[in-house]
């Protein structure tokens, strides 16, 4: 990939849904992808291993996201079960049905770091170790907030909705 103009369109509607997996709001996730962009174009020079760009951007992504959260002056508004008006723009940008159904609105109802840390581990794949050291947190945090939030769901869903989703692939 030798130029940005390439890996942005290539991974653009990607990076969306991925952030709104992981916010649950087209517009915060339209401006994360943005953010992330932005950071990678600062950095485009320095880009040594293409193949290795996907897992760089779930990490700036995740790194983008928190430091948002941590500077926001506001409170926030708290996603409720049922889904706003249609995203703006092109819903197809947002991706799967799965982020319409009753795993997306239950995940959306836990606690921001078991959010955090079911995203990244079922929705974005990453391992124990690399959760932790997005998050900056221990190995024991990320699986007793995996439990705990996988826990939740279960209240949230019923045992069989998340066993059927975390035996078939993903929650996600």
């Amino acid at each position: 990939m030798a130029d940005f103009d390439t890996f942005f369109t290539e991974y653009r509607r990607w990076l969306v849904r991925q952030a709104y997996a992981l916010c649950g709001d087209p517009h915060e996730a339209e401006d994360l992808a943005q953010s992330v962009f932005v950071r990678m174009y600062r950095r485009w020079h320095t880009v040594e291993r293409p193949e290795e760009l996907r897992g760089y951007l779930k990490r700036v992504l995740n790194s983008v996201f928190v430091d948002t959260r941590r500077k926001a002056a506001v409170k926030r508004e708290v996603l409720g079960p049922e889904l706003p008006e249609e995203p703006a723009g092109d819903g197809a940008a947002l991706g799967s049905a799965a982020l319409d159904g009753p795993v997306f609105h239950s995940l959306c109802r836990l606690p921001e770091r078991q959010r955090q840390i079911i995203f990244l581990r079922f929705c974005a794949d990453l391992d124990i170790e690399e959760t932790s050291r997005v998050l900056g947190c221990t190995r024991g945090t990320v699986t007793s907030q995996t439990s705990r939030g996988l826990c939740r769901l279960r209240q949230l869903l019923g045992d069989e909705a998340i066993d059927n989703a975390y035996y078939t692939g993903h929650p996600c």
